[in-house]
């Protein structure tokens, strides 16, 4: 018996932490954002180079990225999963863009992208305002957006 035990229990400490809990009560509205290039298509293969385009309402994006706190107000992150749950910030911007050239290219394979409004000392947002993609990447004749 425990030697069944341990492979489940590995796979349950290892697994991706559960979504948040519904309280019941309804949050104050922190804006919303939505990745709109690229998108979730299986029939489109994207180029490693591209420019990330995002749609973000109800939330001032602004230059002070750094600077002082102010409500309602900061920037996005663009992130990617890099090993299982874990996710590297690739890019950050203050506009509705980001180019993803030269060092922040996405390497080919499949690549689950998300884009998430952060504060103005890059915490995300309580609670988090994030929007995801899962995309094939690769660097041929035929991909989309380089």
């Amino acid at each position: 018996m425990r030697t069944r035990a341990l492979p489940l229990l590995l796979a349950v400490l290892t697994a991706c932490p559960p979504p948040p809990l519904d309280t019941g009560e309804a949050p104050a509205d922190p804006g919303e954002i939505r990745l709109l290039f690229p998108e979730t298509n299986p029939d489109l293969t994207y180029c490693p180079d591209l420019t990330a385009y995002v749609s973000v309402e109800d939330f001032e994006l602004s230059d002070d990225i750094g600077g002082a706190q102010v409500e309602g107000q900061g920037h996005w992150h663009l992130l990617r999963e890099v090993q299982g749950c874990q996710e590297a910030v690739i890019a950050e911007s203050s506009s509705s863009f980001v180019e993803l050239v030269g060092a922040k290219q996405l390497p080919e394979g499949s690549q689950r992208l998300v884009v998430e409004l952060v504060d103005n000392q890059h915490q995300p947002l309580d609670p988090p305002v994030r929007y995801e993609a899962t995309i094939a990447v690769a660097a041929s004749a035929d991909c989309v957006g380089g």
